[in-house]
């Protein structure tokens, strides 16, 4: 089945993230940019971090949770705190508000999100198998981003547009969005209505707004912070994770 045809599949869609640049501090961070301290490269930003953990065998594999509002297990299997509860989190799993130390199960990657909240909700885990999958495809028309939604909507994307799919888990007080963008086409811009953090795991995609513009690669991340008009383009096939971060 091709892309399209998988997107077309589905039902649903969430909106384009966008990203900016508010107070002078660099959007974009390269992985080889990034403060790297053992097993934790870490990407902060004024309204929040990202730290990617990558736990291999013969090394560490515990990690001491202290401010970490997410996470999200990209390979391997970690066991942690959520609630009152040690739960298993494995690959394309989810957790809000997980506590106390992380331990990874072997080979793992883990990111975690230190972002805050948009009200509040209870610790929760979901599942990859739970997470709601929509589509989507947007393109400029007489100057204007076209955002479409419905798979008859979909289907009448002109080339060159911009095709995707979300697997949302959404947690109540935030939610993770892992987004598949399709190789070649570019989404109409936008001004993004609220903050993110955007981490990059596979493919390369291209990320323009504000002053800043760059090809972001497995390893690299963005902060998305409202107010500015923005652009994706896929170069490959790619795979990022978003999350909320709204101002503090």
């Amino acid at each position: 089945m091709t892309f399209k045809a998988l997107l077309l599949s589905v039902l649903c869609a969430v909106a384009l993230p966008a990203a900016a640049q508010d107070d002078g501090a660099r959007n974009i961070i390269a992985a080889k940019a990034a403060k790297t301290r053992g097993n934790d490269i870490t990407y902060a930003w004024p309204t929040g971090e990202i730290h990617a953990l990558h736990f291999k065998k013969g090394r560490a594999i515990q990690h001491q949770l202290t401010t970490e509002t997410e996470l999200y297990v990209i390979a391997g299997a970690v066991e942690v705190t959520v609630g009152d509860k040690v739960e298993t989190v494995n690959a394309g799993d989810a957790a809000f508000k997980p506590s106390g130390v992380l331990k990874a199960k072997g080979d793992t990657r883990v990111l975690l999100y230190n972002v805050g909240t948009l009200k509040d909700a209870p610790p929760k885990v979901i599942r990859g198998a739970e997470a709601i999958i929509t589509p989507a495809a947007s393109w400029t028309e007489a100057g204007k981003m076209v955002l479409a939604r419905k798979p008859e909507d979909i289907a009448q994307a002109p080339a060159g547009a911009a095709h995707w799919m979300t697997k949302l888990y959404d947690f109540g007080g935030n939610a993770i969005r892992v987004v598949t963008f399709a190789k070649g086409g570019a989404s109409g811009a936008a001004v993004t209505q609220s903050g993110a953090l955007v981490y990059v795991v596979e493919g390369k995609i291209g990320r323009h707004e504000g002053p800043e513009s760059a090809v972001l690669k497995p390893g690299d991340a963005v902060r998305v912070t409202k107010g500015l008009l923005g652009h994706w383009d896929a170069v490959d096939t790619a795979v990022y994770v978003h999350t909320n971060a709204p101002e503090k």
